[in-house]
């Protein structure tokens, strides 16, 4: 839906195909097609495949676009984690934020970034454990959004240990495909990083077990990670077990929350109130110009000039008019 599908078209006329290829500048949940389509092609991932509605859209276009047998592509995703001994990585992001800064203390701040993860590059070497599959995701059956996958590792050195690295191979076709592997040729997805609440100094013979798990929550995916540390394959004790999750790095207000719950009863403030003046207007009978004029004679102090007025409406019409 973005206006860079303009690029596109400007490729096609500048190749001589433009008469061959129609153009929907939609999000594809929103378009109906014809005719069934023969090939199904997306890349709809983030760092890691489980990325806003990437699995929900591929399901409704495979489901109401695609004719029955049509080819996909990509046809899978496996999904691979590692334990991750990188302190440099650690250090920038944890850290810093763990420290005394002149008596204030920044537990909170040092929290919330332990529960984020983030895209980074890893070295092969940074890796301390062969990889585990977390889980395959199979776009020409898949239909729950959701996914959770226990990986489990028995160390054979000492060593720190600082998070998880997880990354996705794919097969495109069958005998076609790629890997975002640290060691294989640079790709624009990199890896994802979990870093952990603390880092675990290891023995060889002690075992890391990580559960992840990926909620789809609204627009994106919630990510937890529940990590237990152990001194070895029958040990039953754990000498550390951490809870993670990005939903609690995220900030938000009691007041915003308690206005999301279902009790509460809404009602509009001053910006609220101009963007329904505006959506009121839309009606298609007049100029984007007169209704920026009204909006700014209406809220003055929200628009103080015109061309404050102009930008909002500006705005609004090629996001939401037609």
């Amino acid at each position: 839906p973005d206006d860079s599908i303009q690029v596109a078209r400007e490729t096609a006329a500048a190749n001589g195909v433009e008469d061959r290829i129609v153009f929907h500048q939609e999000l594809s949940s929103r378009i109906t097609l014809p005719d069934p389509a023969d090939v199904l092609f997306s890349d709809l991932r983030g760092v890691l495949p489980l990325f806003q509605h990437h699995i929900a859209t591929v399901q409704d276009a495979r489901t109401r676009l695609l004719k029955p047998g049509g080819a996909q592509i990509p046809l899978r995703d496996r999904v691979w984690g590692a334990p991750v001994s990188a302190e440099e990585l650690y250090q920038e992001r944890v850290f810093p934020w763990e420290e005394n800064h002149r008596g204030f203390d920044l537990t909170p701040t040092s929290r919330r970034l332990a529960d984020q993860f983030s895209k980074n590059r890893f070295k092969p070497d940074e890796l301390v454990a062969e990889p585990a599959l977390w889980a395959e995701l199979d776009y020409t059956t898949i239909a729950e959004p959701g996914v959770r996958g226990v990986m489990e590792w028995e160390l054979d050195r000492e060593v720190t240990v600082h998070g998880l690295a997880a990354w996705f191979d794919t097969e495109l076709a069958p005998g076609v495909g790629f890997s975002n592997h640290p060691d294989a040729p640079k790709a624009l997805y990199g890896q994802a990083f979990f870093p952990f609440r603390e880092p675990l100094p290891c023995q060889a013979g002690h075992r890391l077990e990580v559960d992840l798990r990926a909620h789809l929550v609204g627009e994106d995916y919630v990510w937890e990670w529940r990590t237990v540390h152990r001194a070895g394959p029958e040990a039953q004790d754990s000498l550390a077990r951490f809870t993670q999750s990005t939903l609690t790095s995220s900030v938000l207000s009691p007041e915003r929350f308690r206005r999301g719950g279902e009790p509460y009863a809404p009602r509009l403030g001053p910006d609220g109130e101009a963007q329904a003046f505006v959506l009121q207007a839309m009606d298609g009978t007049e100029p984007v110009g007169e209704i920026a004029r009204r909006l700014q004679e209406r809220f003055p102090d929200r628009f103080p000039t015109y061309r404050d007025a102009l930008n909002r409406v500006s705005a609004l019409a090629r996001e939401l008019g037609r």
